[in-house]
């Protein structure tokens, strides 16, 4: 098993468990809720798992968590999803990024320098330019979108910005007299963040000493 503080891209599992009520948590790509475990911690609840929420979820709202890094892309996500849990997303986020998965798939096929891949791309040229027409006059209609990164709000707050980290920062939880905390914790690197009274301030918060 890989330890604890092990960079991103050599963290393994270190645990496998059962947790029958949280897997009723749906999945959403821009989550309002994000897990936390402790295995390493002491005590004889270190096996917990903690469903905190990200900011307050007005009543009625879905408590929903991601399945993975929330930072990966549309097609990294979709394929996930439908591999592993057999759906396809289209969630707001999800809707948003889908009209930029033309760009994706042309820089995919530049890397890879397939020449059948780029005949076929020759050959739809015109299909696709027409797609593509057809999808920037349905963002006019719809004025959900056009074009532009609505979620970018989400990345700022509650992303952390550790170096290939990818976790989720959620706040700590109450005092005992119920104040609600303005430190953040990443719920993969456990690093804490002092929440902006104002986000647009020029800066991602002040890191604490760990």
């Amino acid at each position: 098993m890989e330890p604890s503080a092990a960079p991103a891209p050599t963290r393994g599992v270190r645990a496998y468990g059962i947790y029958p009520d949280a897997a009723f948590f749906n999945h959403d790509c821009l989550p309002n809720a994000c897990r936390f475990d402790y295995v390493d911690g002491p005590g004889d609840r270190n096996a917990d798992l903690t469903v905190r929420a990200l900011h307050e979820i007005p009543q009625g709202r879905e408590v929903c968590i991601s399945y993975f890094p929330a930072n990966w892309s549309y097609k990294e996500r979709q394929t996930r999803l439908l591999e592993d849990y057999g759906f396809r997303c289209e969630c707001d986020r999800c809707r948003v990024e889908s009209q930029w998965k033309e760009n994706d798939c042309d820089q995919d096929d530049d890397e890879d320098g397939g020449e059948e891949e780029t005949m076929e791309e020759g050959e739809g040229a015109e299909e696709d330019g027409e797609e593509m027409e057809a999808e920037e006059e349905g963002e006019d209609e719809d004025g959900d979108w056009d074009g532009d990164f609505p979620h970018a709000y989400f990345f700022v707050r509650f992303l952390c910005d550790r170096e290939n980290c990818g976790g989720t920062l959620a706040p700590l939880p109450p005092s005992a007299d119920g104040t609600l905390s303005n430190v953040l914790e990443c719920n993969v690197c456990g690093r804490l963040r002092k929440e902006e009274e104002e986000l647009g301030g020029g800066g991602n918060g002040d890191m604490l000493d760990e």
